[in-house]
């Protein structure tokens, strides 16, 4: 049965003929959509990245505003002890 397949194969295709699953209309369609679909993925990607970043210097610029205030209250503090202390 194998032989008669290969005889049946090497009669009826030309050794130069290109494999046709490669040829096909279905991957190339396939390699198309899957590149659409990665660009795709790509763009979502890239807004998320850029609303992250938006969202982190947000969180930041207020992390530095209370870091900033707890450190004028700090040495609001240690300047009243000081007076404080001298008055004593």
């Amino acid at each position: 049965m194998k032989h008669s397949l290969q005889k049946f194969r090497e009669s009826h295709l030309p050794d130069d003929t290109p494999p046709t699953i490669l040829n096909s209309t279905f991957v190339q369609n396939s390699d198309a959509h899957n590149h659409y679909k990665d660009k795709a993925k790509i763009t979502q990607l890239q807004a998320l990245l850029n609303t992250q970043t938006i969202e982190s210097k947000k969180k930041d610029a207020a992390l530095k505003k209370y870091e900033d205030f707890y450190k004028e209250i700090k040495a609001r503090t240690k300047a009243k002890q000081k007076t404080s202390q001298a008055k004593k």
